[in-house]
């Protein structure tokens, strides 16, 4: 299935750039080389139909009725003719949908709505692509060891979110992290960032 699906999307091999050395950067520090994975152009939301609600209008749906915004949510997330996939897109679904494989079953397809506070876990070589009507935060990792690179994904999007170092948390200046403590990094990081 893996290769069907990489050789219909015409995906291609990232290079691993995670925290590598830098010119005139820090030498005490061991490079991480993470791999990026592989990508693909192709988009399942080329054609957003004029109907579709803008951001702002989302945000007023949601407070002005909790429910009929979950409602439209859902609504918009499984009509097609809301969201539509380039028509490159569009064929290479369809050859994989017509795939095989050896076991004679075709590749499965999922489509899922997140709700403010859910988690999604993407099992290793399963392609997937999100859009957010709505502004929001997403954290990815295909492998963050806690005492190998968390610090370094931890000063990433703090570099990246233009934070200033004052009124840091001081869990979030540490060199490195034991496992476990992942749920309280986090939760302070989002709580500083945002």
């Amino acid at each position: 299935g893996v290769a069907v699906v990489d050789e219909a999307l015409a995906s291609y091999r990232l290079d691993s750039i995670a925290w590598e050395e830098e010119e005139g950067g820090d030498d005490s520090k061991e490079s991480v080389v993470l791999s990026a994975g592989w990508q693909s152009d192709m988009t399942l939301y080329d054609v957003i139909d004029e109907s579709f609600p803008s951001a702002f209008d989302w945000v007023t749906m949601e407070e002005d009725d909790v429910d009929n915004f979950e409602r439209e949510m859902e609504r918009v997330g499984m009509d097609i003719s809301c969201i539509r996939p380039s028509t490159d897109a569009l064929d290479a679904l369809n050859q994989i949908g017509n795939a095989k494989d050896s076991d004679d079953s075709s590749p499965l397809f999922a489509t899922a709505i997140h709700q403010p506070g859910d988690l999604l876990l993407i099992p290793a070589h399963c392609w997937h692509q999100t859009y957010a009507p709505l502004p929001s935060v997403a954290v990815a990792s295909q492998r963050c060891g806690a005492k190998i690179d968390g610090d370094n994904v931890v000063q990433h999007i703090l570099e990246i979110a233009n934070c200033n170092n004052e009124e840091l948390p001081d869990i979030l200046k540490s060199d490195s992290y034991n496992e476990g403590v992942g749920k309280e990094v986090v939760t302070n990081l989002i709580e500083y960032v945002i």
